[in-house]
C-alpha cells in the first residue's frame, strides 16, 4: 500500500506543478519607461486627485484642489507636481502637456509658522521620517517634496501607490506642522 500511495504522489506534483505553469498570467500593469503631465494626471485622477493643469512659461506642471487629508481641525493642503528630464532635454528643461519625462516631483508649501525657527521645524522633519523632504524655500514656507523617477520603467500601479505614499506623508505632514 505505502508503495502505491508514494508512486501516485510524483504523479500528482507533477500534474499539479505543470497547472501552476500553465495558468493564465495575471493582468499585468503597463510598464511606463517616462510620464507625461498628462498620463500622470489621468492615473491620479483616478485615485480621486483633483488636479488641474497648468502652463506657465511652456513649463507644464499639476496643481491639486487642497486636501482634508488629516483630521478635521488640520488645515486642508494643495501640492503641486513638477516635471523633470523631459524630451530628451536636461534636469530643468520645460515640460509640455505630452512631454516625455523622466522624473517628478511632488511639492506641497505650507505658510511660515514661528518666523525663524522653519529651517529647524523642516530639520526635525527629516530627521524623524522617512518619505518627503521638507526645507525652507526663499519665501519663507515650509515645503515638502517626495520625488518620482520613472528612468528605467515602472508600472502604473507604482505610480498611484507612490501617490497613495505621497497623501499618506503629506497628511503626516499636515500634523506635524499642526504640532509645531
Amino acid at each position: 500500500m505505502k508503495t502505491k500511495s508514494l508512486s501516485v504522489f510524483p504523479a500528482c506534483a507533477l500534474a499539479f506543478a505543470a497547472g501552476l505553469w500553465s495558468a493564465p498570467a495575471a493582468s499585468a500593469s503597463t510598464v511606463l519607461t517616462s510620464i507625461s503631465p498628462q498620463t500622470l494626471e489621468a492615473l491620479l485622477e483616478a485615485e480621486g486627485a483633483m488636479l488641474t493643469q497648468v502652463t506657465t512659461g511652456g513649463d507644464t506642471t499639476l496643481r491639486s484642489e487642497p486636501l482634508q487629508i488629516g483630521p478635521s481641525d488640520v488645515k486642508p493642503i494643495a501640492f503641486e507636481v513638477f516635471f523633470y528630464e523631459c524630451d530628451g532635454g536636461d534636469f530643468i528643461d520645460p515640460a509640455g502637456p505630452g512631454s516625455a519625462c523622466l522624473s517628478f516631483e511632488y511639492r506641497a508649501l505650507a505658510p511660515s509658522l514661528v518666523p525663524g525657527e522653519d529651517a529647524e521645524i523642516a530639520n526635525r522633519w527629516n530627521e524623524i521620517y522617512h518619505f518627503g523632504k521638507a526645507w525652507r524655500d526663499e519665501l519663507g514656507e515650509v515645503a515638502l517634496q517626495m520625488s518620482v523617477v520613472v528612468d528605467g520603467g515602472v508600472t502604473e500601479e507604482n505610480i498611484r501607490a507612490t501617490y497613495r505614499r505621497w497623501r499618506i506623508t503629506l497628511a503626516a505632514f499636515a500634523e506635524y506642522l499642526d504640532m509645531e
